[in-house]
């Protein structure tokens, strides 16, 4: 096997893990915008707008960590071996209590196997141009589903989050492993109308109007396609659409 085809399966490998992270993290945005989640914050006493709250936290403690990837690139061999040092010594004073030697041992091993997994795929996933300016890709993200919730609501919100976990992933995967015989932009000819539909299925399957979730796949797809920071742009423009639609439908008869 060549080493340029090796690079090639790494680079496919890696591209593919990180559009699953990318999906589990969309995925995870969805969580604030449930009638559940606001319940759940004022048992517990809070009585602001918990969605914003937590979005707006989650924007502050992701520019706080792209901040100090840059800053301070160090900081993670700081990190594991504070972690280390004082794991480590909690487990002594349990070993030293009692008969769990090879329990702690085999605790010990387990916590740092997990510990250097966790930083490893974060290298793996890393791209070159993160290690020199941050996460700008995660921060464009939340600060692009925090403007569709303060600007759009939460419903016109989920439809964003959904594009952006549905298309730009989908669309990047079929592109990677498709044959790039034919190319549109940036994609393979059938990555983004694949993309479009399956996001149009999940609409429906939402109870989205056929014509409106029709008219939002095609947004979706060409605002990826076209954007040159698909997780800015992409959130927001749907977010922006399906609101315009909801209060204008009549309009378009959508």
């Amino acid at each position: 096997m060549s080493i340029r085809l090796v690079s090639n399966l790494e680079s496919a490998r890696r591209e593919l893990l990180r559009k699953l992270i990318h999906v589990g993290l969309s995925l995870a945005l969805f969580i604030p915008t449930s009638s559940y989640y606001g319940e759940l914050a004022r048992n517990v006493g809070f009585w602001g707008d918990a969605t914003l709250a937590t979005y707006s936290l989650l924007l502050v403690s992701v520019l706080f960590i792209s901040t100090l990837r840059v800053r301070r690139p160090e900081l993670k061999d700081s990190i594991l071996r504070i972690s280390r040092d004082a794991r480590r010594t909690v487990l002594q004073h349990v070993k030293n209590v009692g008969p769990f030697h090879e329990l702690v041992m085999g605790i010990e091993h387990t916590l740092d196997k997990a510990e250097q997994g966790f930083f490893t795929l974060v290298e793996t996933v890393e791209r070159d141009y993160e290690k020199r300016y941050g996460y700008v890709a995660a921060i464009c993200a939340v600060a692009s589903v925090l403007a569709s919730y303060v600007f759009f609501g939460p419903v016109s919100t989920q439809r964003g989050i959904m594009a952006l976990a549905i298309v730009d992933p989908l669309a990047s995967v079929l592109t990677l492993y498709l044959p790039r015989k034919r190319t549109l932009v940036k994609h393979n000819v059938l990555s983004p109308p694949i993309a479009a539909a399956a996001y149009a299925v999940c609409l429906l399957a939402a109870g989205e109007k056929p014509d409106r979730a029709l008219v939002l796949c095609i947004v979706s797809a060409t605002l990826e396609l076209v954007s040159p920071e698909d997780n800015l742009t992409l959130p927001l423009g749907v977010s922006a659409f399906h609101f315009i639609f909801e209060r204008i439908g009549g309009f378009l008869k959508l």
